[in-house]
């Protein structure tokens, strides 16, 4: 992997390039000393908070029987964001199953109807080298999100925060609660539900790879905000703290204790700490991120769940699943009460890239179950808060 007019150890402006070697596959990973931020505006071009440059307010004349989409820049102390949102047409919007905190009565902003449902959010977090766009055209989550009454939210990693555009989920100063780019999503996540009318008990954050590696850091940093997680292609949080164990976790090479892992993530909850529902899914042909991660991860929230609820979970291997066919292992923790705390698929012909997606995306295979269906029905079918 190369880009236009570097050499591999050139330095870039803030930071260096540093090539990495898995078997025949390279991987180029961007550390930059100064995190966050964007390219100002051009000049004469403002951007306002919930609108694009390009669409402004939006017209009340547009058709939205198939949602709209909106884009804008979300601004905070950790750093500027561009943001892709999806919203649902109104009639597509329905309320929440009767079970658990994601059961409970919504009302609507004051002067609505008392009672209207509010649409849930998923954030959906792109992986290197990808944009919103991209990740919404590859994973097809826009005609999905349509179906099921759901708010999509892409935020965008932009080159100067990091010139591959990945998430920095192994530097330390992106590893805690109010502090670099989980904060800033956190805030995103905040103004989104906020501003658009969302339904705060039904926040979902998805990803691959790095995105998938941040999704996981959102659920160890801010627990009580997020209702469920999915990591497809990621890595664990707290596998990692620097690119050196980025590296080797990344590789497969890694031996962190099961312990550490789950002490990292009760340690990052804090006094908010709980069991945040988590899918996997990872293919067993991976030259990216090694599918041991999928393990570590299984190890990770085995313990945590012990820690958390000191209660015992019960395993189940291979349970029905649509699109669970040959070639497809699946793993289930619940709760005694039969609560899905942890689902994990193992893909044995998928490599690094977004099963059943959209060749119209990069990083996506047709073939095999349709991940972002998955998601969608683990997060609105299955978990509860």
């Amino acid at each position: 992997m190369r880009l236009p007019g570097l050499r591999v150890g050139e330095s870039l402006p803030g930071g260096r390039i540093v090539m990495i070697k898995f078997g025949s596959l390279l991987l180029l990973l961007i550390t930059l000393s100064g995190v966050g931020g964007e390219l100002p505006p051009a000049d004469g071009e403002r951007v306002m908070r919930g609108q694009s440059p390009e669409n402004g307010e939006l017209r009340p004349d547009v058709d939205r029987s198939a949602g709209e989409v909106i884009r804008g820049t979300f601004r905070s102390p950790h750093g500027d964001r561009a943001w892709r949102l999806y919203l649902p047409p109104p009639e597509a919007v329905t309320a929440p199953p009767p079970t658990g905190r994601a059961g409970m009565t919504v009302l609507s902003d004051p002067g609505e109807e008392p009672g209207e449902p509010r649409a849930p959010l998923l954030v959906l977090l792109h992986g290197c080298t990808q944009d919103a766009d991209d990740m919404a055209r590859g994973t097809r989550m826009d005609q999905l999100a349509r179906e099921r009454g759901v708010a999509v939210l892409y935020p965008e990693q932009p080159t100067a925060a990091n010139a591959t555009r990945c998430w920095n989920w192994f530097e330390p100063g992106h590893q805690r609660r109010g502090a670099g780019e989980p904060a800033l999503i956190a805030g995103m996540i905040e103004e989104t539900v906020r501003e658009r009318g969302l339904d705060p008990e039904r926040v979902f954050v998805a990803g691959i790879s790095a995105g998938g590696a941040l999704a996981a850091t959102l659920a160890a940093t801010y627990p009580e905000r997020i209702s469920g997680v999915a990591v497809h292609s990621g890595v664990p949080f707290g596998a990692a703290r620097g690119l050196p164990e980025a590296r080797e976790v990344m590789g497969g090479e890694a031996e962190t204790p099961t312990r550490d892992l789950a002490d990292a993530m009760i340690d990052a909850m804090g006094d908010r700490a709980r069991p945040v529902p988590l899918l996997v899914m990872h293919g067993e042909r991976d030259e990216v991120v090694s599918a041991r991660n999928a393990d570590w991860f299984a190890l990770q929230w085995s313990r945590l769940l012990a820690e958390l609820t000191g209660m015992p979970t019960v395993e189940e291997l291979n349970p029905a699943r649509e699109g669970a066919g040959p070639g497809v292992r699946v793993r289930v923790l619940k709760g005694i009460a039969g609560e899905i705390h942890f689902e994990m698929w193992r893909l044995a012909e998928l490599g690094h890239a977004w099963s059943g997606g959209s060749e119209e995306g990069t990083y996506t295979d047709p073939a095999g179950p349709e991940a972002s269906r998955i998601m969608m029905e683990f997060f609105l079918d299955r978990s509860a808060r």
